[in-house]
């Protein structure tokens, strides 16, 4: 009987605790109805290698297509940076499909040969877009696969900015002719970082290039393509060194302290072993590639325009500014007949007519005459083109506007330095320091103070040379229709201010260069690329100071002017010359205005892609 109700007692308890499951459940299910259903926790795996054919790493193949299985979905991104070497004249053909990554080739495969085929991060997941980084597959049409490697960084010759996206190539045979007629054996091609691993060598020796490669065949063979060589012959070789492997575990806190009744979270790490085995490491792994552009004067006509009445424009594609002249052709004027105002570059010049007959001539023929390259000698030679340069006027409004003003105004502030200048929207050439007064701002008597005036070329800017004081605001004045431009535009009333900056707004400078390179160096502070300030060091001299430097941050170079030329000269394979050599400091300069800084840099003391910090570039340079 006992035994009889225990067993009762039992189902009953069971029956209890199965109702009460079921409850909690409902109750969960009707607290989460809002959230939807539950994906469960996010993909972070990249895919993973299943099998392929041919096999990773097979030998006595010569497949026309290589498919390699992932035990997911995958797809193709930035399939670009997919290299396959040795390259052929044909590309493969590579594309994703379902769960396998596809590889057509398009060319016979080589005898005796190994295959990379460097993915990159290129193979991504489908869902997540989870990368399978620096994946690569193998196979030898030969009988045994070649394993040996070169690695190393590439880095732009003048601004020492990691290049991205460029071809590294392998020779084992060179000579002058080789790099500019002959296909690069083995490729390989830089990540963000400028960094290379060409896989798939034999140890033999090589001659090591860089390539830009804008017209995809793997040799250089275009002027304006960036290139870079190693001077050295190289062979790859390997050694086997020892590499150890942590392996923790988790223990907890308290234990390690003696202490009994742990019943607390186990939250601490312990070494439980160390596994150490040899592995070949290949050498050379830091080789240093700079890439320049070889110099080819240039100057090309790209197009003439004419959006008013009163000037037209000449856009020109240049490196080497020859100013054209013009003749015209129709109609006669007087022997000056326009004002120039080119641009800093020369690349755009600004005719302002200044005949009014030629103003109101909706169409001007105009013979120009300019240096342009025109052949394959690279030499600039004289051209003649007829420009017809046709002016649409608008239609006149019924309602009469106010005669046109010229447009006047100037800067807030004066850097310490520099002088005042008034600008004008179009050239004046009645300017004189009569029709203007200054006066410090301060002065309640408005004593005016002498200055002199000095138009800048185009005669659109004037400088005013005077007495000018750090710290002190002043006012400049004009009476209205006392200026006019070259079309007889009248001035408003003017009334300007300016103020001169004091030292204090600035930072100061002080660099001791130890091991100063030989030869005639520039130093240079960058912002975003360009070029802040400027200065030759003298022979000998090992300290440098720069005096009232505006507060921001600066990248700090120097750099071997060669021959002496005063400017940073690139590269030149036609003429077997180097770029110009450069250096970087490795700190980022950050002033701030009052402070002065002073710094020690021990030059070249550092690989050149470690050199220049990366926060004084916005981006990696990409080619």
């Amino acid at each position: 009987m006992n035994k009889f109700f225990r067993e009762k007692n039992t189902m009953l308890k069971l029956v209890s605790a199965l109702f009460a499951g079921v409850l909690f459940s409902l109750f969960v299910s009707c607290a989460n109805m809002g959230a939807g259903p539950q994906g469960g926790p996010k993909d972070m795996m990249p895919p993973s290698y299943v099998k392929s054919l041919p096999g990773r790493s097979q030998v006595k193949v010569k497949p026309e297509r290589v498919e390699i299985v992932f035990d997911e979905y995958v797809e193709m991104k930035d399939g670009q940076n997919v290299v396959v070497t040795p390259p052929s004249d044909v590309q493969p053909d590579i594309k994703a499909v379902g769960k396998k990554v596809i590889v057509d080739f398009k060319d016979t495969l080589k005898s005796n040969t190994t295959y990379v085929i460097d993915f990159a991060n290129s193979i991504v997941d489908y869902r997540e877009g989870n990368p399978l980084r620096n994946y690569y597959f193998e196979f030898s049409t030969g009988s045994e696969i070649d394993s040996f490697s070169i690695a190393g960084n590439v880095v732009d010759a003048q601004t020492l900015v990691p290049m991205e996206g460029v071809l590294v190539g392998a020779y084992t045979e060179w000579n002058d002719t080789t790099f500019t007629g002959k296909v690069l054996e083995h490729v390989a091609k830089t990540n963000v970082q400028g960094r290379f691993l060409l896989r798939g060598l034999k140890e033999k020796p090589y001659r090591i290039v860089a390539l830009e490669d804008g017209n995809s065949n793997f040799k250089y063979d275009c002027p304006g393509e960036y290139y870079g060589l190693l001077d050295t012959v190289v062979t790859p070789h390997k050694r086997m060194v020892e590499k150890c492997d942590t392996i923790y575990k988790q223990v907890n806190r308290d234990s390690l302290l003696g202490k009994g009744n742990i019943d607390t979270t186990v939250d601490t790490l312990i070494i439980d072993t160390v596994k150490c085995r040899m592995s070949p490491h290949f050498y050379p792994d830091s080789l240093e590639l700079v890439m320049s552009q070889r110099y080819v004067p240039v100057q090309e006509f790209v197009k003439a325009e004419r959006k008013n009445d009163y000037n037209f424009i000449l856009y020109f594609n240049n490196s080497e500014p020859k100013l054209p002249s013009l003749k015209l052709l129709d109609v006669k004027a007087d022997s000056v007949w326009y004002v120039l105002d080119p641009s800093v570059t020369t690349d755009t010049l600004t005719y302002y007519l200044t005949d009014s007959v030629m103003v109101k001539n909706d169409t001007l023929s105009i013979e120009m005459t300019y240096y342009a390259i025109t052949d394959s000698t690279e030499e600039m030679k004289l051209q003649t083109d007829t420009l017809s340069l046709v002016y649409k006027r608008p239609k006149k409004a019924k309602k009469e506007t106010d005669a046109p003003k010229s447009k006047v105004e100037m800067s807030g502030t004066v850097e310490i330095g520099k002088l005042p200048v008034i600008k004008f929207d179009k050239p004046v050439v009645d300017m004189n320091p009569s029709m203007l007064w200054a006066y410090a701002k301060d002065d309640t008597t408005k004593k005016s103070i002498p200055f002199t005036l000095s138009a800048k070329e185009g005669k659109k800017e004037y400088i005013m040379q005077g007495n000018w004081e750090s710290g002190k605001s002043y006012v400049v004045k004009a009476d209205s229709g006392v200026i006019h431009n070259i079309y007889g535009h009248p001035n408003d009333s003017l009334n300007m201010r300016f103020r001169m900056k004091t030292p204090e707004e600035y930072s100061n400078f002080k660099l001791t260069l130890e091991d100063r390179p030989s030869g005639d160096l520039y130093l240079e502070l960058l912002q975003n690329e360009k070029v802040e300030y400027r200065m030759k060091i003298e022979a000998g001299q090992t300290v440098v100071e720069l005096k009232n430097l505006k507060p921001g941050t600066y990248a700090v170079s120097l750099w071997k002017d060669e021959n002496s030329n005063g400017k940073w000269d690139s590269g030149d394979f036609k003429l077997g010359r180097k770029p110009e050599e450069v250096w970087f400091f490795h700190k980022a300069m950050s002033m701030t205005a009052g402070w002065d800084y002073d710094e020690v840099w021990s030059v070249g003391d550092r690989p050149k892609y470690q050199q220049r910090p990366s926060s004084t570039y916005t981006s990696k340079r990409k080619k």
